[in-house]
């Protein structure tokens, strides 16, 4: 297992017919960093009503969840597809934070992250609306 200080992972897409759940689970397995960052759509809530979910896709949230109980701190940012949980931002529970951006320094260098979906037009108003469904009209 490879000690790292930072790891930035974003768009895994858990709860979508997309998600890559081994790679990320052989990944996430082989690494012990200080600190995860979840850079949004790491759930992708706007595939929930589904109703798809397997049993690899919540092996990775527990792996995660390991992680934070061995010590590591993970920063949650959310995205457009997990932006449901934004209503929740600056949640803080121990070492999981559960942020929209996060400004954080770095070997003595300032940081920000945060999804890129902040400078996405496309993702606002009715625009969203057609992004979301778009896929069914083809």
């Amino acid at each position: 297992m490879r000690d790292l200080e930072v790891v930035i992972m974003s768009d895994l897409h858990l709860g979508s017919y997309g998600c890559q759940p081994i790679p990320i689970a052989n990944y996430l397995n082989s690494i012990n960093p200080k600190m995860l960052i979840l850079n949004g759509d790491i759930v992708d809530i706007w595939r929930f009503r589904k109703n798809y979910f397997p049993e690899t896709h919540i092996e990775i949230i527990n792996i995660i969840l390991k992680k934070i109980k061995n010590g590591t701190t993970v920063y949650y940012l959310t995205g457009n597809h997990d932006e449901a949980l934004r209503k929740f931002s600056d949640f803080n529970l121990e070492n999981f934070h559960l942020v929209d951006k996060l400004k954080i320094k770095i070997n003595g260098d300032t940081y920000w992250i945060f999804h890129g979906d902040v400078f996405d037009s496309f993702n606002k108003g009715w625009t969203k609306l057609i992004a979301k469904t778009g896929k069914y009209w083809i």
